[in-house]
């Protein structure tokens, strides 16, 4: 029996190319062009090879997209990112970003858990996945490196890298205020400065602050609570740029954030599961965001740290140290039930720190070799605080009291790595590229369980060790200029680890991923037009997935393959700027006998699940869709006063399945988001209207499968139609 519960779904229209070839561009481009408009793209420069190169140069497939591209389309945080990126797939399950990219990912989360898609920002690895859901408004620059890129950024890159550059600082003084309002009475404020202190130093800070009035849905168990709902969100960042002379550049970075909502789980059963759980009741609106459970989820987050990098140009080679501290808390509280009865109540205090140190020696941009070699240290310690409080409630649990059960767990990392590539110029326009890294790591765990007042040892491994080499090797050709061929092999692995959220289960290991990959980059009609495409293949092995007893627990499966191919083309025309993604991928388990399996009990039996282990083997991976498209329009055109910009985009996805079983599944959906803005001839002051998931598409940012029943939560927001107002003096 299959509960592959279908919407009928819309089908997309993808924008029609064709006319970019012959003579249509040159044609606009001449008219563009006497109109003072700009004819060409402009290059993309990124460091996806720890230095700075257009990435149409770059034998990897790198998507980016600047401020003004995540404006227009809607982008708020790094949860959005998907929109303009059809090879991601990101999850905000509890406060956690649960990030993929083709296919390689994961849905646990916990202390101590990192994802297998790296996250940098201004160089900084940010190991928890609370830590994640960056603001973008400060955001200069976003790039996804995809793919396995275990040799220049290490463990937990198996599926890619996120790279993220906020704005530095400038002696030029000036200030810029933004507001915006939407319908259901949520206000962002953000506020920037920036400007010179001395001939050598300057510095900037950037506040955002938003707080919501309704929420996206109503608990209809605790008396119409709001539920989804920011009750407040502040971030602050703040960056020194010293310049003593030319050879030497030094910045310092701090950020703080803190956020309280109630966007946490607030669960529903899985459509259509009803009759299978154990705990009935549940009344269902028409509204997806609405919820009948007993207690209303909420969330508290408080995260920040430094970092300070000090960038010197010596005679031969760039040298180059960062250091950093963050340190969070998060404070979680929700029921595992979707009932307005009593039942399974936790309470989660997580806490953490981490430390990094990075010293590397680039080659200079003149060399004929271009090269770079660095060390790099992580330290990390991550626990449940103070314990991780699981209550069996009565009525649903049948218990006359509350049964109190705490468990209180740490996990501390050390590893250290070594790493070094270099790109070969071999003639006729053909370069090699090759490289390697040896990581060490070492996790160690402690935790215990109370039960009834008495604390209990919990039987675990104390420690884990793992030494693994990766690498890469990557041949490209430039056949002209404006056209490049590569072709590589790219290894990858993530850490293993220690189930905190329930220390009896055994630790996790390192999973791997091989990824071989041939692709082309390339421009025309004086680069008004840029096409690139790629096809991989990633050999995916001890996949770490994940099962819900009590809470989630992560495990090992065995093996997968991902094929996929890739498409990605922009083209300005005239007055128009084009874009358009297309990812379509196959994801399989080639060999899964262990998968946690679930089957409804049927009467006579009473309602509930029954939890197996089954054989998976063929069954597609979870959260890995067959086709996913991104689309996009934007219009800019000088009006007598000032000038306009309309933009229009669209990310789909064809659906996928929740859990290695293929029980449950995401319909397909689509996110269509739409502004238009008007700007003064200065620059001065901007005004725009926009819309975001116009078509009211809910999608699960939490769905599987418990003890008791099928639940879901719905995390993405609602239809947001909204006004933004800025000013810059």
């Amino acid at each position: 029996m299959s509960l592959d519960i279908q919407r009928p779904s819309r089908v997309l229209t993808l924008s029609i190319l064709a006319s970019l070839s012959g003579g249509v561009c040159p044609a606009l481009a001449q008219q563009a062009e006497s109109a003072g408009q700009s004819t060409s793209l402009e290059a993309i420069v990124v460091t996806a090879q720890k230095r700075s190169e257009n990435s149409q140069d770059v034998p990897i497939a790198v998507a980016a997209v600047t401020m003004a591209q995540m404006q227009a389309a809607g982008i708020r945080s790094v949860l959005d990112l998907p929109t303009l990126d059809p090879a991601l797939q990101i999850q905000n399950e509890a406060g956690s970003m649960e990030t993929r990219i083709r296919g390689v990912g994961t849905v646990a989360d916990g202390p101590g858990v990192e994802n297998p898609v790296a996250l940098y920002v201004d160089g900084v690895y940010y190991a928890s996945q609370l830590m994640g859901a960056v603001n973008t408004d400060d955001v200069a620059q976003v790039s996804v490196l995809k793919g396995p890129q275990g040799t220049l950024f290490g463990r937990n890159a198996t599926g890619g890298v996120i790279q993220i550059t906020t704005r530095d600082p400038t002696h030029d003084r000036h200030v810029e205020a933004t507001t915006d309002l939407d319908n259901f009475l949520t206000t962002r404020t953000n506020l920037y400065t920036t400007g010179g202190i001395t001939d050598t130093l300057a510095t900037n800070i950037f506040v955002a602050y938003a707080a919501q009035d309704r929420g996206w849905g109503t608990n209809f168990a605790t008396g119409r609570d709001d539920v989804h709902k920011i009750n407040y969100d502040m971030s602050v960042r703040n960056k020194w740029l010293f310049t003593p002379n030319d050879d030497t550049t030094i910045k310092l970075s701090f950020d703080y954030t803190n956020r309280s909502d109630n966007n946490g789980l607030n669960i529903v059963p899985f459509p259509g599961t009803e009759a299978y759980a154990q705990f009935q009741g549940f009344k269902r609106s028409s509204n997806p965001w609405d919820t009948d459970i007993y207690t209303t989820a909420t969330d508290k987050l408080k995260h920040g740290g430094g970092s300070l990098t000090v960038d010197e140009s010596l005679s031969f080679a760039r040298l180059e140290n960062t250091v950093s501290y963050r340190t969070f808390t998060f404070s979680p509280h929700f029921s595992s039930t979707a009932s307005p009865n009593p039942g399974e109540d936790l309470w989660v205090n997580q806490a953490g720190r981490q430390a990094t140190e990075e010293l590397q020696l680039v080659s200079l941009d003149s060399a004929k070799i271009k090269w770079a070699a660095g060390v790099y240290y992580f330290y990390d310690s991550e626990g449940t605080g103070r314990g991780l409080f699981i209550d069996l409630l009565p009525p649903s649990f049948g218990a006359p009291v509350t049964i109190p059960i705490v468990f209180n767990t740490n996990t501390i990392t050390n590893s250290v790595a070594g790493y070094g590539q270099a790109t070969i110029p071999l003639g006729w326009d053909t370069n090699l590229t090759a490289g390697a890294r040896l990581t060490y790591e070492r996790r160690s765990d402690e935790g215990t369980e109370t039960v009834a007042g008495g604390p209990v040892p919990l039987p675990q491994n104390a420690e884990i060790t793992a030494t693994r080499p990766t690498w890469r090797v990557a041949l490209d050709h430039k056949f002209t200029p404006d056209i490049m061929g590569y072709a590589s092999f790219n290894t990858g692995f993530k850490s293993g680890g220690f189930n905190n959220f329930d220390p009896s289960v055994a630790p996790y290991r390192p999973e791997t991923v091989s990824t071989y990959e041939v692709g082309f980059k390339s421009e025309f009609f004086n680069h008004s037009l840029r096409v690139n495409a790629d096809a991989f293949y990633n050999d995916y092995s001890n996949i770490q997935v994940f099962r819900y007893t009590t809470t989630a627990v992560a495990y090992n499966g065995a093996k997968a393959g991902i094929e996929g191919l890739e498409f990605s083309a922009e083209a300005l025309l005239g007055a128009f700027r084009l874009n358009a993604g297309v990812e379509a991928m196959h994801s399989y388990f080639s060999e899964f006998p262990n998968a946690s399996c679930s089957t409804p009990n049927v009467p006579p039996a009473a309602p509930g699940l029954t939890q197996v282990f089954c054989n998976a083997t063929g069954n597609l991976l979870p959260y890995a869709p067959k086709v996913a498209v991104t689309t996009g329009a934007d219009f800019e055109q000088t009006l007598p006063v000032g000038s306009i910009d309309v933009n229009l985009t669209n990310y789909y996805n064809s659906g996928y399945y929740v859990e290695p079983d293929n029980r449950l599944r995401q319909t397909a959906y689509d996110y269509v988001n739409a502004s238009i803005t008007w700007r003064s001839s200065d620059d001065r002051y901007f005004a725009r209207l926009y819309g975001t998931n116009l078509l009211n598409k809910a999608v699960y940012a939490f769905a599987g499968t418990n003890q008791t029943q099928y639940t879901a939560d719905y995390g993405n927001p609602p239809r947001l139609v909204g006004i933004k107002l800025g000013v810059k003096f």
